[in-house]
């Protein structure tokens, strides 16, 4: 893979939306030897999957580590008490987060222009839509996150200002744009990349399907940006939008995603951790548990953990949720009174192909609850959300009900009154479900929760608390018109 580590350090450099890329003539050449062949393609477009696992991307900020510490899902110490003062403890984190994302984008900028540009070299039938697609759906994930997570809360000020969307790889500044135009530049590439893939993507997904027969390059379509993660991200980038058009368009592709066949919801966490059957997008991440020993050992005074009473609260015990395996030995493992995360405990898989040292980053259940939260029919949203919970072993004695009250203020004792019923069941399935996975945080801001489960804010939270200020050399060197 040296050759398309050559391409990524060549921009490292690109931590704003600036003129900071300087290519120099030895990185043309370099260029043109890994554009010349289709095998140079297949390996640059590997490496951007392998990039996203980087620490300070997909493998521990923006899924287990900082956003799931900016939702409070830990107890220990360690979390700065200073949370939401981005300017402080989490500084340099949050930028690198910024600086990295913009440096994958100019790498798929650049993957984009020479697929065209040298597409005669790409001999294998298929193979140009296909790369094509999975590189325009990865333009639009990584803007549509860094969107999410540096953007405004979306549904009280879509004008805002909020980052720029980089459609090439050259030295000119991109002004920073409203989010609601980058939104819609995030449909575009996505509708762009799901034209491309659909009827070209062969959609092998299952672990049997890999033999000397296949071509390894399109099977075990999970882990790539394949054609059923466009339609996801659709889903999740309508429902960001969530106006009433969109959230209709937001419904209709998360149920196509539904009703694939290709996905099921796993009822069991006993065989297998993080639910693979459930992946519509995943990384490979080399020597994971390696990398997070750290976090999630069993000792150390560094790690992640949570204590008992909050587990007990969180998955509601209490109220008979035991059963509930997201809350189990298999997910969470006590040490020395304080319980562990081991939703990615390796020790369970017998090869790569069944789920070992796989980060998820969209998984079927989400579906569900983007399909629940857009029905305008409140007793298919309630059965939506509990045909997940059946799949997790909640008992139908305990079903959500879609009474009259289902979409009007929750004036239950201890829940947000601003919320309705609805969308606070919801929030509850999203902190059950996305443990380890980084969604918390997104489903909190997207609808402005003042407080939320351990919020350390007494006074609450407020626009400002929900939205990291960008890195200091963006305000500098970037075109912000």
């Amino acid at each position: 893979m040296t050759r398309y580590i050559a391409i990524l350090l060549s921009a490292l450099s690109l931590g704003s939306c600036a003129e900071w890329l300087d290519v120099l003539p030895k990185t043309s050449v370099q260029e043109k030897e890994m554009f010349n062949s289709e095998y140079g393609f297949k390996d640059v477009l590997t490496g951007f999957y392998i990039y996203m696992g980087d620490q300070e991307l997909y493998g521990r900020s923006l899924t287990y580590g900082f956003l799931d510490i900016l939702a409070r899902r830990y107890d220990n110490s360690v979390v700065a008490s200073n949370l939401y003062n981005y300017e402080n403890d989490y500084k340099l984190l949050k930028d690198a987060v910024w600086s990295k994302g913009y440096t994958l984008i100019a790498n798929i900028n650049n993957f984009l222009h020479f697929v065209d540009a040298n597409s005669d070299v790409i001999r294998t039938p298929d193979y140009h839509d296909i790369m094509k697609g999975e590189a325009l759906g990865l333009r639009a994930f990584i803007h549509f996150d860094l969107l999410r997570l540096f953007g405004p809360i979306y549904s009280e000020n879509p004008g805002t200002v909020s980052i720029c969307y980089r459609t090439k790889m050259d030295k000119y500044a991109t002004p920073r744009l409203p989010a609601d135009q980058v939104a819609d530049l995030v449909i575009e590439d996505l509708l762009a990349a799901e034209k491309l893939l659909d009827g070209t993507d062969n959609e092998q997904f299952g672990a049997d399907e890999y033999n000397e027969n296949r071509d390894p390059f399109l099977v075990l379509r999970q882990l790539r940006m394949n054609v059923w993660a466009v339609r996801a991200m659709l889903a999740r980038a309508y429902l960001y939008k969530g106006d009433p058009a969109s959230r209709k368009l937001a419904y209709d592709y998360a149920r196509e995603v539904i009703d694939s066949p290709h996905f099921e919801l796993a009822e069991s966490n006993t065989d297998n951790r993080i639910l693979f059957s459930e992946h519509i997008f995943s990384l490979h991440i080399y020597e994971m548990e390696k990398l997070m020993e750290g976090d999630f050992g069993m000792s150390g005074s560094d790690r992640l953990y949570v204590r008992q009473d909050t587990l007990d609260e969180l998955y509601e015990k209490n109220a008979g949720y035991s059963t509930d395996f997201r809350q189990n030995s298999y997910y969470f493992q006590s040490s020395e009174g304080k319980f562990v995360l081991r939703k990615f405990d390796q020790s369970s898989y017998l090869g790569k192909y069944d789920g070992a040292e796989i980060m998820p980053l969209i998984r079927l259940s989400e579906m569900y609850y983007i399909a629940a939260e857009c029905t305008t029919d409140a007793e298919e949203s309630a059965d939506l959300i509990n045909a997940v919970r059946h799949a997790r072993s909640i008992p139908e004695s305990l079903d959500i009900q879609a009474t009259n009250a289902y979409d009007a203020s929750d004036v239950r004792p201890g829940y947000d009154s601003s919320k309705s019923v609805r969308i606070n069941e919801l929030m509850k399935e999203y902190r059950k479900e996305f443990y380890g996975e980084g969604q918390l945080f997104y489903f909190y801001k997207r609808h402005f929760y003042r407080t939320f489960f351990h919020c350390p804010l007494s006074a609450g939270m407020a626009a400002e608390n929900y939205t990291p200020r960008l890195p200091d050399d963006e305000y500098i060197f970037g075109n912000n018109n």
